[in-house]
């Protein structure tokens, strides 16, 4: 099994809103989760960027809620397992998070997953961190043991990457930002956390508009989130004009989930840049505390 870090984190009022733990909450310590395990097993993050050349940029990102939703006075602390591989090709790394609640009435128990495929780029340029596709460096990758390095599944991929389908309940609505530096990362590039906060903002404003059926509008802010997936095609910077299309359907084969499709486009490029669904669920019942499974 690929080697793991895990660390603890106190829970507080910012981490929730009042149906869970928030996206960009787990999305967060997942970066960090990343960052100890280079650090533990390879090299720091500011090392791999400034001595090593190494950055990553995310293609698929899918986060998964467990039954039933953490809320705040359900745990004190929550607990953050990372692990990290690297493809045969070197061309991706592969980061795996699960998070665990703690000192709570039913403990320990699972909150979500993380899992997300990142390209390796090589930077080609110091000022702006201007980088290209490129390769896991060779005097690193010894560093991975036999059972961290794995052969991507194409077909796999394809089919997480590929958006649901499903009865049509709300037709497109469009909004425009502008991306600002505090919503960007070192390099001026679009944080990948705040893309997804900008998503969840982007359906939660559904309960404000006119054009959105009275009860469709509550479902948007009433369920809970039950997952996220994200894809990522192109880059955005900050002061790019941010195009954000939602609509929603109906969870497919019959399912009582409702589905909220995003796209995510700068007007002035004619690439998409991200591809995004958000899974909506009824709330699952509390469980005995004999029903849940403990960490291994």
């Amino acid at each position: 099994m690929p080697r793991a870090v895990t660390f603890d984190v106190p829970t507080d009022p910012t981490q929730f809103d009042p149906l869970q733990i928030r996206p960009r909450v787990l999305l967060g310590f997942s970066v960090s989760a990343l960052a100890r395990w280079f650090a533990a097993h390879v090299a720091s993050y500011p090392a791999l960027l400034s001595e090593h050349r190494t950055a990553f940029a995310f293609t698929v990102v899918q986060l998964d809620y467990a039954l039933p939703h953490l809320r705040f006075t359900d745990a004190d602390w929550l607990a953050v397992t990372g692990r990290l591989m690297v493809a045969d090709s070197a061309k991706y790394v592969r980061l795996t998070v699960d998070f665990h609640a703690r000192g709570g009435a039913t403990d320990p128990r699972p909150v979500a997953s993380f899992q997300t495929d990142l390209r390796v780029v090589t930077i080609v340029e110091d000022h702006g961190l201007t980088a290209l596709p490129g390769l896991f460096p060779e005097n690193l990758l010894a560093k991975f043991l036999p059972d961290e390095v794995y052969r991507p599944d194409r077909a796999a991929i394809a089919a997480t990457a590929t958006p649901p389908t499903g009865e049509q309940i709300l037709g497109e609505v469009s909004r425009d930002s502008t991306l600002c530096r505090s919503q960007c990362e070192v390099a001026d590039q679009w944080s990948f956390i705040e893309v997804i906060e900008a998503l969840t903002a982007a359906r939660e404003r559904l309960f404000l508009l006119d054009t959105a059926a009275p009860t469709l509008a509550k479902l948007a802010v009433r369920l809970p989130l039950r997952g996220v997936t994200a894809v990522f095609h192109r880059a955005m910077f900050v002061f790019d004009t941010v195009r954000i299309r939602t609509r929603a359907i109906a969870g497919p084969n019959g399912s009582d989930n409702l589905v909220f499709l995003h796209t995510v486009h700068d007007p002035s490029h004619e690439v998409d840049c991200v591809t995004a669904w958000e899974t909506l669920t009824e709330p699952a019942p509390e469980p005995t505390k004999s029903s849940v499974s403990t960490m291994a």
